[in-house]
């Protein structure tokens, strides 16, 4: 069986050529996905310019809704930024240096197909749009285009403090004052019943005013009870309590032993 001549690629080619025509440009497909994402689902609407999971809703102009107490972040779209160099990738995503209403910006990028970085943005954007405090990095905003979230980031000039004990070390005053911010950070994010799960010197990141900041939210877990208690095994060994390491159940003093093994590293 035979296509109609209408439809021949090589009957609309001649077709093109004896009227001199230009090829037609192709148009981004229009999409309309819903996915399964550990008994959630995702969905991206018809002309792909918006992303939603849950009660988060992401459009190509901005955040509309962090969750449950949180808060709508700047509106921001990919026409408001002007992406830079690459500052690094990892386990959750790449991330650019960008500009911002003249200001530099951390502006981390996924594909929202790829499932485990996906599923870590998400928690970071949802962690980062309740916490407030000068101690926890600032969430700005977030978009969706073309298949991919964006999340704008306060940008700590000064490095993460791994880099930065790489070259020096601190003195005890310094220490003493970092220790402080860090310890009232953590109260923010125990606050907001945040766990971050992974702290660790490569996940604090210090201004060039010697402000340290907690950052990448992106295994921190939300927990409803009081007390605080979860069971999952997940983040960096090297600075896990003693109860994780074992399997136990662990409370948000977890995070407390992570901190003081991370300022041990002076």
């Amino acid at each position: 069986r035979e296509w109609p001549l209408e439809l021949r690629l090589d009957a609309c080619l001649e077709a093109a050529g004896q009227s001199n025509m230009r090829r037609p440009r192709f148009e981004r497909p229009k999409i309309d996905v819903s996915v399964e994402c550990e008994q959630r689902s995702f969905r991206v609407d018809r002309d792909g310019s918006t992303f939603q999971h849950g009660d988060l809703r992401i459009t190509d102009h901005g955040l509309e809704n962090g969750g449950e107490e949180g808060k709508a972040g700047t509106k921001i779209g990919f026409e408001d930024v002007k992406i830079m160099e690459k500052l690094g990738s990892g386990t959750s995503g790449v991330v650019h240096r960008a500009k911002y209403q003249g200001k530099d910006i951390a502006l981390k990028v996924i594909d929202i197909f790829e499932r485990n970085k996906r599923h870590q943005l998400l928690k970071e954007i949802r962690s980062m749009s309740k916490v407030v405090s000068p101690f926890v990095a600032s969430l700005i905003g977030a978009f969706f285009r073309d298949g991919a979230i964006y999340i704008a980031l306060e940008y700590l000039e000064a490095g993460s403090l791994e880099d930065i004990l790489k070259v020096t070390t601190f003195p005890i005053p310094a220490i003493r004052v970092v220790s402080q911010q860090l310890v009232s950070g953590l109260l923010a994010l125990h606050k907001f019943k945040c766990m971050h799960r992974d702290i660790k010197p490569s996940n604090i990141c210090l201004s060039v005013r010697g402000e340290a900041k907690f950052t990448d939210f992106g295994i921190s877990r939300e927990v409803t009870e009081t007390v605080g208690i979860a069971k999952t095994f997940i983040g960096t060994c090297t600075y896990m309590s003693p109860e994780r390491i074992q399997g136990k159940e662990y409370t948000f003093n977890s995070d407390i032993w992570s901190l003081g093994l991370t300022l041990l590293q002076r």
